[in-house]
């Protein structure tokens, strides 16, 4: 490699990721990076629905990749059989990108593109944010410094019909473009009337400030195509909350965007359980080799997911620390464990289209080394079934 080339190189630090094993993140990187330092993860909800929607095989589009985080955890589970397409539009991203997918060896079948996404093919400006490098914006933000390059945009459309993106399905779809998701949904409308897939993308308040449209217009938009809205971080199944409950949280002031989960009306819904409020920090747990973990502090729960009326068995697996015994409560179930248990628990999904398995745990007076928190255990791999 040229001394030029190597200048050029954005600077770059490995950061240790629970699930996806060592990345490259910018130096500068005040959000994600740090955030990952800390918790071993980011959006964890996200990366669990990934693993919920997402199989061997399947084809997955990631507009807003910034370094490739969503883009290698889809590679993990579609595998070599599958395909993930991730769009970068930031040359500084998009180079952290390319060295994630080298490093993780799924160059063969995850394919990166230096591209923005939206309702034409052109150049656009692309406003930088100096602290976050997944904060770049495709519109003008009056709070924010004007730093900005300018960059190649693809409607998605045109870019599948002349040959320009190789997708000729297309199975699930994650954007995160700040604000700017809707303008890249209608640029492949007609991909998503023809493949039908399920879409995650966000809603944010500031939405109508940077380009001018209603919260409540997109919501219109993807019900009259047909698509159910639900709300990932509430864990709310799609079809099941009204738009206006949905606006009403959004208003709130705490609230800056939320992640819209959106399912087509002729594909049944999965049935799901996502640990929620008190889990963090996924880690590796002795004997459980293959399995996802959940760390979570004194008290959390579990979000379970369906459609009204369904009566669904959850099913989980629960560990204390090796060498310590636990007091762990389940919804009224209270248990001692000190080793790796097995639970399932039959819940009736009611009309919200969620129910949440509170859970807490407990071991007086013993704690882990130097951790001043009640004991944490651990939540391996949870599924939830429809009874037949």
């Amino acid at each position: 490699m040229r001394l030029l080339d190597r200048l050029r190189r954005p600077k770059a630090v490995p950061v240790a990721d629970a699930r996806l094993g060592e990345l490259l993140f910018h130096r500068s990187d005040e959000v994600m990076r740090p955030s990952i330092e800390r918790e071993s993860v980011w959006e964890f909800r996200v990366g669990m629905w990934l693993d919920h929607v997402l199989g061997p095989g399947m084809t997955f589009l990631n507009v807003g990749a910034n370094v490739g985080y969503f883009a290698v955890w889809a590679g993990q589970i579609v595998g070599e059989s599958g395909r993930v397409h991730a769009l970068e539009p930031d040359p500084d991203n998009f180079s952290l990108l390319t060295r994630n997918l080298e490093a993780a060896g799924m160059s063969s079948f995850v394919f990166a593109h230096q591209r923005a996404a939206g309702r034409r093919t052109e150049p656009m400006e692309l406003f930088c944010s100096p602290e976050n490098p997944g904060d770049h914006r495709v519109y003008l933000d009056g709070d924010r410094e004007q730093v900005s390059h300018t960059v190649q945009c693809w409607q998605i459309d045109e870019a599948v019909g002349a040959g320009w993106l190789d997708m000729p399905s297309l199975d699930v779809v994650l954007v995160d473009a700040q604000g700017w998701d809707h303008q890249v949904l209608q640029g492949m409308a007609a991909v998503i009337d023809s493949e039908r897939p399920v879409i995650v993308c966000e809603l944010m308040a500031e939405v109508n400030r940077g380009t001018g449209e209603r919260p409540a217009d997109i919501l219109t938009y993807w019900q009259e195509r047909n698509y159910r809205v639900g709300v990932l971080d509430m864990g709310a199944a799609p079809g099941q909350l009204p738009a206006a409950e949905i606006l009403r949280v959004l208003d709130h002031p705490t609230v800056p965007y939320l992640n819209l989960e959106l399912w087509p009306q002729e594909k049944e819904f999965l049935p799901g359980a996502i640990p929620s409020n008190g889990f963090s920090r996924p880690e590796p747990l002795a004997g459980s080799r293959g399995s996802r973990s959940w760390l979570t502090s004194d008290r959390g729960d579990i979000v379970v997911r369906g459609g009204r009326g369904d009566e669904l068995r959850v099913t989980f697996g629960l560990a204390p620390p090796p060498g310590f015994d636990a007091s762990v409560t389940i919804g009224e179930t209270e248990r001692i464990i000190g080793e790796t248990t097995h639970f399932e628990h039959r819940i009736r999904i009611g009309a919200e289209g969620y129910e949440r398995l509170p859970f807490s745990s407990a071991s007086p007076g013993r704690h882990i080394g130097a951790d001043p928190r009640p004991l944490r255990c651990a939540v391996l791999s949870p599924v939830a079934e429809r009874i037949s």
